[in-house]
């Protein structure tokens, strides 16, 4: 009811008041005075110590400071059963890379907390890690049998029946994914993935179904591009993906029509494409490659290619050059030499087109 909301919205902002040194401090990147302001918070509001608790061994994790944190989480645990303790303890053996002993503990979890799809989560990481892509699938798809709507678990999902080229499930996990169209965890490459294992499915269908699922495709394209449209590196990418996976189907028009778009995003001058998705786009025109029609529109694309190649290159080497002044500039900061390493930290800066910090005004 409205009062019972009241009630609870009130609850929160005072929490959040009494809480608010610890978060701020722990933004401010003060860890240590973080730590202190948890326990100093437990004495004066008694009643927010299992809020502080948390806090304090979710830091302690973040720093590193694994043995710590492990006690903290076992303390809270022998208190009492909560969620977030138990899972620290797991997360805590899988930092420490004692995987096969994180993947029991989330296992045995997965029996007092059935609903709780974070445990399946960790079950499947536990599972990808030691090699078991099978049994992580499984997890998965239990996962999102519970909470079908979280686009980052379906990605997961399509990324491990793509390596166990289980197409079908694969398209279905990258399909529900690009559903969640105002997601954050949306990316360009969950539309990737989703049309090379369109590509894969393709093949095998009958004419009808082939002509169904192409449709579907280019309409998803569409959203796609009204999505990415100021974003020609994301649109580059995908060009790429739909001009193979037409040609591999046979419709050589719709492919060149495709090559024709990636040549003319390629060119626009706010195309800055990093070199794993570079590689992405020369994978697919490797499958290009294979049918002689397309060579003619693949030799058109060559200078676009090249100078994005040679711009990711030059890119490297600036970054690799950028690293050497930086860290001179470092050596001459500690040789007390503020003005010289200036000088060198503006030169790294303007090596990776990165603007220096406007001063405030006084």
């Amino acid at each position: 009811s409205g009062e019972q909301l009241g009630q609870r919205l009130t609850r929160l902002v005072n929490k959040n008041q009494i809480l608010s040194p610890i978060h701020r401090a722990i933004n401010d990147g003060h860890s240590e005075q973080a730590l202190q302001l948890c326990d100093q918070v437990i004495q004066q509001a008694p009643t927010l110590r299992y809020s502080c608790l948390r806090l304090k061994s979710e830091l302690l994790e973040l720093e590193q400071r694994y043995d710590q944190a492990m006690a903290l989480y076992r303390q809270v645990v022998e208190e009492q059963d909560l969620l977030w303790a138990v899972l620290g303890i797991g997360r805590v053996y899988y930092l420490q890379d004692d995987v096969q002993r994180a993947l029991e503990h989330f296992q045995a979890m997965q029996q007092h907390f059935p609903q709780q799809v974070s445990v399946y989560d960790w079950i499947a990481k536990c599972q990808h890690t030691l090699g078991q892509l099978d049994h992580a699938e499984s997890s998965l798809q239990q996962a999102v049998s519970i909470s079908p709507k979280s686009v980052g678990r379906q990605a997961i999902l399509g990324e491990v029946a793509e390596q166990l080229q289980h197409h079908e499930l694969a398209h279905k996990a990258f399909a529900s994914a690009i559903e969640g169209q105002h997601s954050c965890m949306l990316n360009p490459q969950n539309y990737q993935h989703y049309y090379d294992n369109t590509r894969e499915l393709a093949v095998g269908l009958d004419t009808s179904e082939q002509k169904s699922l192409l449709a579907q495709t280019e309409a998803i394209s569409k959203k796609m591009e009204r999505k990415y449209q100021d974003n020609p590196a994301a649109l580059a990418g995908n060009y790429a993906a739909l001009a193979s996976l037409f040609s591999t189907v046979g419709n050589s028009e719709q492919s060149a029509n495709f090559i024709s778009r990636l040549g003319k995003t390629l060119d626009k001058p706010d195309c800055h494409i990093e070199p794993q998705d570079f590689a992405y786009i020369e994978d697919q025109l490797d499958v290009l490659n294979q049918k002689a029609d397309n060579l003619n529109k693949l030799q058109q694309l060559a200078p676009q290619m090249d100078r994005v190649r040679q711009r990711i290159q030059q890119d490297q080497e600036n970054d690799q050059s950028a690293r050497s002044i930086n860290s001179e500039g470092l050596a001459l900061a500690k040789q007390q030499q503020p003005l010289q390493a200036l000088e060198k930290f503006r030169q790294a800066l303007s090596l990776i087109h990165i603007s220096e910090p406007t001063r405030p005004t006084t």
